[in-house]
């Protein structure tokens, strides 16, 4: 085998090495969500939206569950608090109404921003996510079940776009 053979196979491997190091997805040591939701005033979408940081961050660990490790980045996910308020206060079926964040991968060690990317869930989103039987047309923004499928709309794109790299 020539130098020449042995550098160009030791390239390709060096290459093929890379391309697999870039298509897997980061780790995650911890998840964080930050919402300021004291602008809903809707008593009954308090009940459920007053808990959207906690919320959120249970669903993306589901949803990010074989991605997470101690030695991971840490997720940071800061909501728009002007999308949430239009989300609730959106009639009922309205296909403009979402939930937008902005998303970080954070490295503590380095203390330095790895990846940011910002994230929507929509209505029709959601509706995926919603129970069987409901509809996402007449379906109330303050409903427990339209939370429920917003939050999981927004971990799920989170995740997707995680382990795509898009």
């Amino acid at each position: 085998m020539t130098i020449r053979a042995s550098l160009a196979g030791a390239a390709a491997l060096g290459l093929a090495l890379a391309a697999s190091a870039q298509a897997q997805p980061a780790s995650i040591s911890d998840i964080q969500v930050e919402a300021d939701l004291t602008a809903v005033a809707n008593s009954t979408a308090a009940q459920y939206w007053g808990t959207l940081d906690a919320d959120l961050s249970t669903a993306l660990a589901s949803e990010l569950v074989d991605m997470i490790s101690p030695d991971g980045l840490v997720l940071i996910v800061d909501l728009d608090e002007i999308s949430l308020a239009s989300l609730l206060e959106a009639q009922a079926g309205a296909d403009d109404a979402r939930m937008t964040g902005d998303v970080g991968l954070y490295d503590p060690r380095t203390e330095e921003v790895e990846r940011q990317f910002t994230i929507s869930a929509s209505t029709n989103e959601a509706a995926t996510f919603l129970p069987p039987g409901a509809d996402v047309i007449t379906i109330s923004p303050s409903s427990g079940e339209f939370y429920a499928a917003v939050v999981q709309a927004f971990a799920r794109g989170i995740s997707q776009t995680l382990r795509t790299g898009d």
